[in-house]
């Protein structure tokens, strides 16, 4: 059965998202989330990589990471998926962890922490996957969440009496309250 019909509390998955509506505190909103089968698909593609290069540097690793989780953080930024990043990064460091430990079996965690784990100059994200090179893996927690501005009415940019509106909202430099 390819089409059926769903209540919208119940929501539905398109092209990577879920998509539904909360309801609370006397509002309704809806939401597009990263689904769990688009979460579920990243992390078992980096726990692949992470599996195949049991032997490489953590150079060459961070190297092979950091396209994956930009591209796939770059891709849901538009949705509200903070909660749904920091939970992939800490996903991603259990299994960096893990990764770590496998290879060096002999040593301690606190000599394997300083060996693999940083700080990022003044911020505060004290574990951070390092080089000896000085490259750092990428969070996707750090990508700013954008939202669409909705379109005031039924403006058309077709309509020449619009066209400041539609200047402004080009430009992008101007809140959304002021459109």
């Amino acid at each position: 059965m390819k089409t059926h019909i769903i209540h919208r509390r119940d929501g539905f998955d398109f092209l990577g998202f879920h998509v539904r509506q909360y309801c609370g505190r006397g509002r309704r909103v809806c939401l597009a989330k990263p689904s769990k089968k688009g979460v579920q698909k990243h992390l078992r593609n980096i726990k692949d990589v992470l599996s195949n290069n049991m032997q490489a540097k953590a150079d060459d690793i961070i190297k092979r990471l950091n396209p994956i989780i930009r591209g796939w953080g770059n891709y849901y930024r538009y949705s509200n998926a903070k909660e749904t990043f920091n939970y992939v990064d800490y996903r991603i460091w259990q299994m960096l962890w893990k990764w770590c430990l496998r290879r060096h079996n002999n040593k301690g965690k606190k000599w394997v922490r300083n060996k693999y784990f940083g700080q990022i100059g003044k911020m505060n994200w004290n574990w951070t996957f390092k080089s000896d090179e000085g490259h750092y893996l990428f969070f996707t927690a750090s990508i700013p969440i954008r939202k669409y501005a909705k379109v005031k009415g039924y403006n058309s940019p077709f309509d020449p009496r619009l066209e400041q509106y539609w200047e402004k909202r080009t430009r992008g430099k101007e809140k959304y309250s002021d459109w």
